[in-house]
């Protein structure tokens, strides 16, 4: 993580697996940042054929669209709560006074992960092996673009208005 490098595929894949297989996934799952790489999508494309003889299985996936400068600027300014997880951002001063967590009063930090140099070595991967999963999806009619250089409720917004339009 702190290179910016991206977890193996067969652990991920094996992450993913085993928890939609829990029965709070039954009714649908959304997953954030997966599969990024051709084998991810396809190990997720055959695992969801499994499921077609027991479960109605409808895959959507979203690709948020986000010039380049503002995605490093939004990363490079996050800042997180290390006991809560919670995300706040140093653009928005109402989220965070003081770098404080609003829940418990922790000092929040800046991931490794998070940091300039590594959220452009990220960029670059994500580039490189997310571009054949993207052309994957696009040519087999599954993908949405959104356009996410908005605040995060007008995002929110027309992602669920583009579900609501393609669910079937």
């Amino acid at each position: 993580m702190r290179s910016g490098a991206l977890v193996p595929d067969l652990m991920i894949c094996n992450m993913i697996k085993a928890r939609i297989r829990d029965t709070d996934c039954e009714r649908g799952v959304i997953l954030d940042g997966f599969p990024r790489t051709r084998v991810q999508a396809q190990t997720l494309d055959s695992y969801l054929s499994e499921f077609k003889a027991r479960r109605t299985v409808h895959l959507i996936v979203v690709l948020l669209l986000v010039d380049r400068a503002s995605l490093v600027q939004r990363i490079a300014n996050r800042r997180t709560c290390p006991t809560c997880a919670v995300v706040y951002s140093t653009l928005d001063r109402s989220q965070a006074q003081n770098d404080i967590c609003d829940f418990d009063g922790s000092h929040l930090v800046t991931r490794e992960d998070d940091r300039e140099q590594a959220v452009r070595r990220r960029l670059e991967l994500y580039e490189q092996q997310t571009t054949p999963v993207v052309c994957h999806y696009a040519k087999n009619k599954k993908l949405v673009e959104i356009n996410a250089n908005f605040t995060t409720g007008e995002v929110t917004m027309k992602i669920l208005a583009a579900l609501h339009d393609l669910a079937p």
